[in-house]
């Protein structure tokens, strides 16, 4: 009987009042009520399958970071990304095309396979020496002037003391006598040259009016031996068709030139023979 009394006590302020404590709630609880009446099916159930409250902290540290890369991957597209996700992945969209964008198309080529391509043109060098077939350097002796091997001298008075009458030892003379061919002397020559220089010994020189000339002519015979004063009809032949004329230059040395002739160094040698208009006149060449 006092439960009831202390009921009939309430009095409709205190439930105006209890009331208004709940309001709050109340509404709440009407507007949920009418968005689920109002939405359709599948938003009802996407408002159903709210997250509920996360874990605890302890819970979230003792999972792995694999799970949370599993999780991350379960997204719904229908979750927008975070700002910082979103943030991120633009800016490393935009770093890699821009690195794309930086590329010229000639840095596909290494440094080094450009030094190489632009030391494949480069101009060959001119003190570089060429090969031979055997893979050694060509190299080109220097030429030997022509000289004396062996030679001697034959007189139209041989064999006699008036034939060797002014001929210095180791002479080599050529001259005439009256018109005709009184000395003549024949050599061999070692050298790679084709020009003959001769030194003109002074001792036997002999000359009267007239022009002095000296010729050399090919021996046609290359048995001879060397000799001095020697019978003209025992000393080697020579061809006159042959003959090439010296020149005397400034009298001291004479020069021949021998490039007409086949083989001017062989066993066969070259005879030194008067040749000028002078009918008197000697000329003596030295040996060396």
């Amino acid at each position: 009987m006092q439960a009831m009394g202390s009921i009939a006590d309430i009095t409709i302020g205190d439930i105006g009042r209890a009331l208004s404590r709940y309001r709050p709630v109340a509404v709440t609880v009407a507007i949920i009520l009418v968005v689920i009446a109002l939405l359709p099916g599948p938003r009802r159930a996407a408002l159903s399958a709210l997250p509920t409250a996360p874990p605890p902290a302890a819970a979230a540290a003792e999972t792995p970071a694999g799970d949370e890369a599993v999780a991350d991957s379960t997204l719904s597209a229908d979750d927008p990304p975070s700002s910082s996700t979103f943030e991120s992945s633009l800016s490393s969209s935009s770093s890699s095309s821009s690195g794309f964008a930086s590329t010229p198309p000639s840095s596909n080529f290494s440094s080094d396979e450009s030094s190489s391509s632009s030391s494949d043109f480069s101009s060959p060098s001119r003190t570089a020496d060429f090969p031979s077939g055997d893979g050694s350097s060509t190299t080109t002796a220097p030429s030997r002037p022509l000289s004396i091997v062996e030679g001697g001298w034959a007189s139209a008075t041989g064999a006699t003391p008036v034939g060797s009458t002014g001929v210095p030892d180791k002479g080599l003379p050529v001259g005439k006598r009256i018109g005709q061919v009184d000395k003549y002397s024949f050599v061999r020559l070692t050298g790679d040259q084709k020009v003959l220089a001769l030194r003109v010994n002074a001792q036997g020189a002999r000359a009267t009016t007239g022009n002095i000339g000296v010729s050399i002519c090919q021996i046609t015979d290359s048995g001879w031996q060397a000799a001095d004063n020697v019978p003209s009809d025992r000393a080697p032949k020579y061809d006159v068709a042959t003959c090439v004329k010296g020149d005397p230059g400034d009298g001291k040395t004479w020069t021949f030139n021998v490039l007409t002739f086949a083989s001017p160094t062989d066993a066969r040698g070259l005879a030194l023979v008067p040749t000028g208009d002078s009918i008197d006149y000697q000329v003596t060449f030295e040996r060396t």
